[in-house]
């Protein structure tokens, strides 16, 4: 993600096409910086107005200004929330989307502003074109707003225009991935078919959308198994498991679960509505991370349910105020220090993060890889080792005249006679490339995870006979 939004390319299920387009404006309007600081730049802005939004929500509910900071403070400096809102991470304009759709949808709750609800579904819309897990966190908004109208019927027309208005926002959205991907190809923006590979590779084209069948696979997460994940909702033995999953991730995000879970008791005793409102985005999303293997970083799911929970325990905070100031203002400055003290540790234990600033593995690795290569060379990578290589390709323009292919050398096994006949190719694997089609001479390794024993190493890859006769040539004395 801190290429395909520079580039207007086409990223990996489900598309994203919120992130790229905004992510593709920033980084071209501000121009100070490397695009990768760029961007994780606009996802800092991104969550930081999340939790100014917490601070707001929080206020319009009559919630002390005091009070209201420090539950936006407490969410911003919650490790999972942290840790991703310092890196560029698809996640950070869904969460201020969906948490600004929430906001507008209590307002509407509290005063059936018609603006205030065409509003949330043109932002809902929005959101559901940066991450498809939006749909699963817009379920609780969704769901107030059929209860209301079924119960006033007054109100079943301007949800009905509303529900036009997000449909409509979503598709406007997504249609800019086949508009695209028709120009990647006509133009042959992607180096790589030129390779004689077919549409549809990372970066500038992932999926090839440019049919509604292809498309609908991209969007859906067909290719990751996403719609079998989604259908473990309505799977009633499965509750249990998907219940516990959730919990222990909540609370490993959350870091004080039981501090929490006092405080949305508190909020639950006196507006139970409200409080499932909140909470409900945790709800709709664990059954479907529990069930979701090709997830690898499932915490970050829980960064929109955090902020629903943290905006109910600062609710719930106030209501143990006020029920407070009946006894002794000595109580409310022990609750006051007790929140600044728990905000404090919170902080100091994300005190790791700043080691970040410091971190140059990837421009190393990219020079390593620079190094080892030839300028007009093809070079096989798999996804993670490839990302890197494709930000200096596309972003930085720093590989010349060599052509990235994401995958492994084995699956390239039918072009490597053409490709081999017209250059060098290399291949990086945490272990030797095989194949009948080519041979893998060991070049160099790459220390990119310092004491990990997953290093890739650059391979050079030959045909089968140049090996022969390079071994014979290593045998003395057999006049060769």
């Amino acid at each position: 993600m801190n290429t395909v939004p520079f580039i207007l390319g086409l990223a990996h299920p489900t598309g994203y096409p919120s992130e790229i387009l905004l992510g593709w404006l920033f980084s071209h309007l501000w121009m100070i910086g490397e695009v990768s600081y760029r961007l994780a730049l606009l996802n800092a802005i991104e969550v930081a107005a999340a939790s100014s939004l917490l601070c707001g929500l929080a206020v319009a509910e009559r919630v002390d200004g005091f009070v209201a900071m420090l539950g936006a403070l407490a969410f911003a400096v919650t490790f999972p929330v942290w840790a991703h809102a310092t890196h560029t991470d698809v996640f950070g304009l869904a969460i201020v989307l969906v948490s600004l759709t929430l906001v507008l949808v209590r307002q509407w709750w509290r005063t059936n502003a018609s603006g205030a609800l065409f509003l949330a579904a043109l932002v809902a819309g929005a959101a559901l074109g940066t991450q498809g897990a939006a749909l699963l966190y817009l379920a609780s908004p969704m769901a107030l707003i059929v209860v209301r109208s079924i119960r006033h019927p007054r109100l079943i027309r301007s949800s009905a225009v509303a529900l036009g208005i997000a449909i409509g926002t979503g598709v406007l959205v997504y249609s800019y991935m086949p508009i695209r991907a028709s120009f990647v190809v006509d133009r042959r923006l992607d180096p790589t078919l030129s390779l004689g590979l077919p549409p549809g590779r990372p970066f500038w084209d992932w999926g090839d959308p440019r049919t509604a069948e292809s498309l609908l696979t991209v969007v859906s997460g067909a290719q990751v198994a996403a719609p079998r994940a989604l259908s473990s909702l309505a799977s009633p033995e499965r509750l249990a498991t998907s219940a516990l999953f959730g919990w222990r991730e909540l609370a490993d995000a959350a870091g004080t679960p039981v501090l929490v879970s006092l405080l949305l008791l508190a909020l639950c005793a006196r507006d139970w509505r409200l409080t499932l409102f909140l909470t409900a985005p945790a709800l709709a999303v664990t059954a479907f991370i529990a069930n979701f293997p090709a997830e690898s970083d499932p915490l970050r799911y829980y960064i929109l349910p955090l902020w629903g929970i943290y905006s109910a325990a600062a609710l719930g905070v106030a209501d143990v105020l006020a029920r407070l100031k009946r006894v002794t203002k000595t109580s409310l400055t022990v609750v006051y220090l007790a929140c600044a003290v728990l905000i404090a540790f919170k902080a100091y234990s994300g005190r790791a993060l700043f080691v970040q600033r410091s971190d140059h593995l990837g421009f190393s690795y990219i020079h390593d890889v620079i190094e080892g290569t030839t300028s007009d060379s093809i070079i096989i990578a798999p996804w993670t080792y490839a990302t890197p290589i494709a930000y200096a390709a596309y972003v930085q323009r720093a590989l010349g005249s060599r052509v990235l292919v994401p995958g492994d050398a084995a699956d390239m096994a039918g072009y490597m006679k053409a490709w081999l006949s017209r250059g060098r190719v290399y291949a990086i694997s945490e272990s030797v490339p095989s194949s009948r089609a080519f041979v893998a001479m060991y070049r160099r390794a790459f220390n990119v995870i310092p004491n990990s024993s997953h290093d890739p190493k650059l391979y050079e890859l030959r045909m089968p006979e140049e090996k022969t006769t390079a071994r014979r040539r290593l045998i003395p004395g057999k006049g060769t």
